[in-house]
């Protein structure tokens, strides 16, 4: 049938069950749990009776994403995801994974560092004497790798204002610094190598 309704719960039991939602032409297919306006929509994954992940929508975390442990959304929670995107991970992510850094080229003449955009900053060939001023969007403990694409007019950061350096810093070819956001006004640094 189209719709089927029924007042009391739903239940398939039978060897390996399987449910498939599959449309008839090339359109959407969805899975939809609506529940009551202050109520949560979630699937629940059992195991042999015991409920062992939850996934939903928590109402009571004002609609956030939840993945949890058990039955019951926001109880032993793993992973939420607010409205805004804000991300909450309880526990650790594998430390035996590597990090990836996306790296970036300075344009000619940069004299900022947009921070959302990567980890490592390659500077080039500038036309003119060039000098890192600031550090946009950052977040507290990245860490930012600046590294010498050109010796050309090569970029140079001074150990002033935001940047906490040992000394004055030139990124020849092939050297590099590294910092550590602290805040959005405070960038150390944490090493530099003179290749």
């Amino acid at each position: 049938p189209s719709s089927y309704v029924t007042t009391s719960n739903l239940t398939i039991t039978k060897a390996s069950p399987v449910i498939t939602a599959s449309a008839s032409t090339d359109s959407p297919a969805s899975f939809v749990a609506n529940a009551g306006a202050s109520s949560d929509s979630s699937v629940v994954f059992k195991d042999n009776g015991t409920a062992r992940w939850s996934i939903g929508n928590d109402s009571s975390a004002s609609d956030a994403f939840s993945v949890s442990v058990g039955g019951t959304l926001g109880t032993t929670e793993k992973l939420k995801i607010a409205s805004d995107g804000t991300t909450t991970i309880t526990g650790s992510l594998n430390p035996q994974k590597a990090l990836i850094q996306k790296s970036v080229t300075l344009a000619d003449g940069a004299t900022a560092i947009d921070a959302s955009l990567g980890n490592v900053f390659v500077t080039q060939a500038n036309t003119g004497a060039t000098a890192i001023a600031s550090i946009s969007n950052p977040t507290a403990g990245q860490i930012i790798t600046l590294v010498g694409g050109s010796s050309t007019n090569a970029t140079t950061i001074a150990d002033s204002g935001n940047f906490k350096l040992s000394a004055s810093f030139t990124a020849n070819l092939n050297d590099t610094l590294t910092l550590l956001v602290i805040d959005s006004s405070t960038f150390v640094e944490v090493g530099r190598s003179d290749n």
